[in-house]
């Protein structure tokens, strides 16, 4: 008799308890995913201009060092 009566409860227990634990596995990598995302473009955001830059820098650097040896060839 108790047989009859615990053994659905428990079963019933681990179902509901199985079910609740995937939903949270599955929003929390919606969230990490979405955070991935945002931080991919928050780095492209500020790699970009840093880049161009750096860019600048070296075509500034370059036109100096050019006219440093035109300036001494006279």
């Amino acid at each position: 008799m108790i047989f009859r009566i615990t053994l659905p409860l428990v079963v019933a227990t681990l179902l509901l308890a199985g079910c609740s634990g995937d939903e949270g596995k599955k929003e929390q990598g919606a969230i990490e995913k979405q955070t991935e995302q945002t931080a991919k473009a928050a780095v492209e955001a500020i790699k970009t201009p840093i880049d161009k830059a750096r860019t600048a820098a070296g075509q500034q650097n370059d036109q100096t060092r050019t006219l440093k040896e035109q300036a001494g060839e006279q």
